[in-house]
């Protein structure tokens, strides 16, 4: 499928924090074949055309629902930040600030990569190049992204490694309950912006595509 490369991109990533991946994916896929046999091309265009813009209405619905969960997330987050700000340095406020601000950066950061991959070997498997010359090109963004995918997870791994430091400024001031509040919002803030990214290059695919098709 076309859109196919986002959904096993983030699931690379997911599993690189150790995230739970759904298996089920809730769209069809665009490669499924259509039943009907179509008499004229204008009526498989059109029945094409339907079948992206219903994806495209369930991605958007699914968008809506990420940024809602992303939303309150992010109000669990304020609400920690203001506590921890009232009795906290300076420094440890930062900290956690600059903290925050790269796990989301990180999260999007690796899904974009992966993805990119993921659609590079995609164009390699296919074998249908147009000649050599762009066969090489795509061993060559493989290869550029193989290597900028591994620099991605080195940083993960220190960012993540951060996690327990900033986390025990709860632990300090509050005790282990806002400590958990804090390490749930961090796990969930992983997930959401790993399936917003997802979805938001899903529908840019199929944009693309619906562009194509009804021209």
């Amino acid at each position: 499928a076309k859109y196919t490369h986002a959904r096993e991109g983030g699931n690379i990533v997911k599993n690189l924090f150790d995230l739970e991946i759904c298996e089920e994916v809730s769209l069809i896929p665009f490669e499924t074949e259509i039943k009907i046999e179509f008499k004229y091309l204008t009526s498989y265009k059109k029945a094409l055309s339907m079948n992206i813009s219903s994806k495209l209405n369930l991605l958007k619905s699914e968008q809506s629902l990420l940024y809602h969960k992303q939303a309150c997330n992010e109000d669990t987050f304020r609400k920690l930040e203001s506590s921890l700000r009232c009795v906290c340095s300076v420094r440890e406020h930062d900290k956690l600030l600059l903290h925050v601000s790269e796990v989301e950066k990180i999260c999007f950061l690796l899904v974009v990569l992966s993805c990119g991959l993921v659609r590079t070997e995609y164009g390699l498997a296919k074998m249908n190049w147009k000649g050599r010359e762009e066969r090489d090109t795509l061993e060559s963004n493989r290869e550029m992204l193989e290597w900028q995918m591994e620099e991605g997870k080195l940083l993960k791994e220190k960012i993540q490694k951060r996690n327990g430091l900033v986390g025990e400024y709860f632990s300090h001031y509050f005790g282990g309950e806002k400590r958990k509040n804090f390490d749930k919002y961090l796990k969930c803030k992983e997930k959401l912006c790993i399936e917003i990214r997802e979805v938001e290059e899903m529908i840019r695919i199929c944009e693309i595509m619906s562009d194509y098709v009804n021209q």
